[in-house]
């Protein structure tokens, strides 16, 4: 009975939402890594984004007039709900929150790399993953190169990622070293200080090592930069060269 109306429910959220799809075992795989490909490149765009912002508002913050002193203790106000912030302890924070959205991108970004592994003969088929990434990010827009490109500059651009991300924990350590060493270090300090740590090693281990050695190497066999597609091929005008979204 109970298997009787399971089915009937099922049958009937179908009907008003159409298949009820959770996973790839429910649909065809390659239909399935292409949604979790696109999923994956626009939770890299978001989380990009909210890198940079956090960034730019940890360094404006620090290079506010006595950013540490007692004055500022009460010195942020959280829109709408009409909270105020320590800034010290705000400023406390930004180590750790940095090196948290590191690990974030990095992980959408190995998804991004599984997903094309898994669409590995589609993506050769289509001369690369291009086609399948419709969420390109503000990063691959600006470094974007084509097979037209001149070959240093897409090697050059190839370790944009590494980069943006290896910059975003230096200034993360940079503010952990300058908070450290302030004569009054804001309250709770010494938690953040191991969170930061905590969080900041890690980042540093899968950026350096999971991402630039990897980088460096396959740049080495020139496995980053592939010949043009024909037009044929494409289905238009030649499409780029540089496989730069991804891992490796």
């Amino acid at each position: 009975m109970g298997g009787y109306f399971a089915r009937g429910f099922c049958a009937e959220l179908s009907r008003l939402h159409g298949p009820y799809v959770v996973g790839p075992d429910a649909m065809d795989p390659d239909r399935y890594w292409i949604q979790r490909l696109q999923a994956t490149g626009q939770a890299q765009a978001r989380y990009l984004w909210v890198l940079f912002l956090s960034g730019l508002f940890y360094a404006a913050l620090w290079y506010q007039p006595a950013p540490m002193a007692a004055e500022q203790s009460h010195g942020l106000a959280v829109p709408v709900i009409d909270l105020r912030l320590s800034a010290p302890v705000v400023l406390a924070s930004g180590p750790s929150v940095i090196a948290l959205l590191v690990l974030i991108v990095m992980g959408a970004l190995r998804a991004f790399s599984v997903a094309q592994w898994h669409l590995g003969k589609e993506i050769q088929s289509a001369g690369g993953s291009e086609r399948f990434d419709v969420h390109p990010n503000a990063l691959d827009l600006a470094v974007y190169t084509t097979a037209e490109s001149p070959r240093w500059a897409a090697s050059i651009l190839y370790f944009t990622y590494p980069l943006v991300l290896i910059a975003a924990l230096a200034e993360a350590a940079w503010l952990w070293w300058r908070i450290q060493n302030q004569p009054s270090p804001p309250p709770g300090w010494l938690l953040f200080g191991v969170v930061g740590v905590l969080l900041w090693a890690p980042a540093v281990y899968v950026v350096v090592v999971g991402m630039l050695f990897q980088r460096i190497k396959k740049a080495r066999s020139g496995g980053h930069l592939k010949p043009p597609i024909s037009a044929k091929d494409a289905g238009g005008s030649d499409e780029s060269c540089l496989t730069n979204k991804g891992t490796a």
